[in-house]
């Protein structure tokens, strides 16, 4: 509670958990031939020149056949479900 010449209020107190700015993931669903399909994740990935801001990293496709999922990522932890 926080009094003042203006009366009470009652205060809360929010927190939150920030990503490292060194943490980083890719996605990758590649096809038979290795080749990229679909692409996601978050963070700057080091050596690369583009980064991405997708916090969940979903991906997706909709052609049926066989894929690989590649994850990579640093300094993070999380779920995957397929």
């Amino acid at each position: 509670m926080v009094t003042s010449e203006y009366g009470s209020k009652e205060t809360k107190l929010i927190t939150y958990e920030a990503p490292s700015e060194d943490s980083w993931l890719l996605v990758s669903i590649l096809d038979e031939n290795g080749k990229t399909v679909d692409e996601g994740g978050f963070g700057q990935i080091p050596g690369e020149k583009k980064g991405f801001g997708n916090h969940e990293g979903k991906v997706s496709t909709y052609r049926h056949g066989k894929y690989v999922v590649e994850v990579k990522f640093n300094d993070m932890k999380g779920k995957f479900s397929f």
